[in-house]
């Protein structure tokens, strides 16, 4: 439905990405029902 690997979406999962592909997050959103970006990604400083 993403058009995305499995491996790539078990390191979005796992927290194991270094560089976030906004088009990536755009899908995930795109194919969750109700996802926002909050859902996904937190910011830490």
């Amino acid at each position: 439905m993403t058009g995305m690997g499995y491996s790539q979406v078990q390191r979005y999962c796992d927290n194991k990405v270094t560089r976030i592909d906004l088009s990536v997050l755009e899908r995930i959103c795109t194919v969750l029902p109700n996802c926002n970006l909050n859902d996904l990604i937190k910011l830490t400083r």
